[in-house]
């Protein structure tokens, strides 16, 4: 599914399985953005009432992404961004686990978010990672 041009689908998920999850963020025409590349996307994970959860988002790789960095890209119309969003559900003693029931995401940060289901065990860490926007996303 594809939202409206210049927006941002969640694609597909990732990792189940492995003690990690994630999904494939995908931006397309934004040929408005011509740095668009140099930025990572803005991402937020929502609970069943669609507010925040207390969550670090950081930028980097992790288990199911390499995150390339930032570099500059153009799209065209039609072309497509690609970024992973990931999380670990990592569990440690006397730690209260934190869960979400969307994501939030924007091409960046000031842009509006567009909410999409994903069901996200964050474990006790509560962290998610972010890889920059590619053409590709490396292996």
């Amino acid at each position: 599914m594809c939202p409206a041009p210049g927006g941002v689908d969640h694609g597909r998920p990732g990792g189940g399985g492995v003690g990690s999850s994630g999904r494939r963020g995908e931006a397309d025409e934004l040929p408005e953005h011509t740095d668009h590349g140099r930025r990572y996307p803005d991402v937020a994970v929502l609970n069943g009432r669609r507010q925040p959860v207390k969550a670090t988002v950081a930028r980097g790789t992790s288990y199911l992404a390499i995150d390339p960095g930032p570099a500059r890209i153009r799209l065209n119309t039609g072309e497509t961004a690609l970024a992973a969003i990931a999380w670990p559900n990592t569990v440690e003693v006397a730690e209260d686990k934190v869960s979400g029931t969307y994501l939030a995401i924007a091409p960046r940060l000031g842009e509006p978010r567009l909410i999409w289901p994903a069901d996200t065990d964050l474990g006790t860490t509560a962290r998610v990672a972010l890889t920059a926007w590619r053409r590709k996303l490396p292996n």
